[in-house]
C-alpha cells in the first residue's frame, strides 16, 4: 500500500493519457488500471482493514482527482462501461460522489448490450456483478447459470489451460464469491473439496511459472471459495513475500520479464510494470486479514 501510495501522482498522468487520441491499446490499457485501481479501493473500502491509513487515503484521493479529469469517449463503450462500473462504487463505498460515474453509466447500459459485451460466461458475469453492486437491474442469465456454463464448472485439466483461461477462472472465482463475501456460493456446492483441490494445483501451476501475478489472483481464490486449509495456500503467500521489493512492490512474472524489452524505465513505466501483482497482492492481503486476523 505505502508503494501505491508513493506512486499515487501517476494516476493523473494515466487519465489525462486516455483522454488523449492514442493508439486505442493504450487508452484501453488506461481504463483498466484505472478500473483495477477502483475495485481494490472499493474492496479495502468495504472492508475497513486499511481504509483509515494515510497510504490509502492519498490513494483515493488521487483516484477521485484522476477519474474526474476523464472525458469518456462514446466511440468505445466495452472500455467505458468497464471503468464505469468499476468507478461508481468505489467512490459510492468511501463515500464520495458518483453522480456523474452513475449517470454515465445508466447512459452507456441504455444502448445495445450484445454491442458491448461479448457472450463468454467470464464477460457476462463481470458485468452482472458490478451492475447488482450499483443495484441496477438487469435480466442477464443467473449466476447458477453462469457456473454451470463456465470453464470453472468444467475444470479443464491444467496443462490445457492457457494464461487467458487462467485469468478467466480467477475472475469467476473473484465474482460468484464476491471477493470473500459470498464465500456460501461455493460452501454450498457438492463439489467444493474438488474444488479447492483443483485451486491448490492451479497455484501450483502458478508458483512453477514463476507467475506472480496469477499467484496472488489465486490467492484471492482461496479466500473467495472458502479453502480455509491449505498447504499449497500458505507456501504461496511465501513466495510471495519473497518476491515483494524492499519498498513494498511485486517483482514482474516471469513470463513478462522474458517477453519485455524493460525499455521504458520511466517511474510511469516502471508503475504500469509492477501495479498489477501489488494490486492484487492488497487485495489477497486485505482478504486474508478479514478472514483469518
Amino acid at each position: 500500500m505505502r508503494w501505491l501510495s508513493s506512486n499515487a501522482e501517476h494516476l493523473l498522468d494515466i487519465a489525462l493519457r486516455a483522454d488523449e487520441r492514442q493508439q486505442d491499446t493504450k487508452r484501453v490499457s488506461s481504463y483498466k488500471l484505472l478500473a483495477e485501481i477502483g475495485l481494490m479501493l472499493m474492496l479495502c473500502g468495504r472492508s475497513g482493514q486499511f481504509a483509515r491509513s494515510e497510504d490509502y487515503q492519498e490513494i483515493l484521493s488521487a483516484f477521485d482527482a484522476a477519474v474526474g479529469k476523464i472525458r469518456l469517449p462514446t466511440e468505445d463503450l466495452p472500455s467505458c462501461l468497464r471503468f464505469l462500473s468499476g468507478v461508481t462504487p468505489a467512490l459510492e463505498v468511501n463515500g464520495l460522489n458518483s453522480d456523474r460515474f452513475r449517470d454515465d453509466l445508466m447512459r452507456v447500459l441504455r444502448q445495445d448490450m450484445l454491442h458491448v459485451r461479448d457472450q463468454t460466461p467470464w464477460s457476462i458475469l463481470s458485468l452482472t456483478y458490478f451492475l447488482d453492486l450499483c443495484g441496477i437491474q438487469h435480466s442477464l442469465p443467473s449466476s447458477e447459470d453462469l457456473y454451470l456454463r463456465s470453464i470453472l464448472g468444467s475444470r479443464p485439466p491444467i496443462h490445457c489451460l492457457s494464461n487467458h483461461e487462467l485469468y478467466a477462472l480467477s475472475h469467476l472465482i473473484f465474482f460468484f464469491g464476491d471477493f470473500g463475501d459470498n464465500r456460501g456460493f461455493f460452501t454450498r456446492l457438492p463439489d467444493h473439496r474438488p474444488l479447492s483441490i483443483y485451486l491448490d494445483h492451479v497455484t501450483a501451476a502458478c508458483l512453477i511459472d514463476g507467475d506472480w501475478d496469477l499467484t496472488g489472483e489465486f490467492l484471492i481464490g482461496y479466500e473467495c471459495i472458502g479453502a480455509d486449509h491449505s498447504l499449497m495456500r500458505d507456501f504461496a503467500w511465501r513466495q510471495i513475500l519473497q518476491h515483494q521489493r524492499p519498498s513494498g512492490e511485486i517483482d514482474v512474472p516471469r513470463r513478462i520479464q522474458m517477453k519485455s524489452d524493460q525499455s521504458d524505465a520511466s517511474p510511469l513505466g516502471m508503475f504500469e510494470r509492477h501495479y498489477h501483482q501489488t494490486l492484487v497482492s492488497i487485495i489477497a492481503s486485505n482478504l486474508y486479514a478479514q478472514h483469518h486476523v
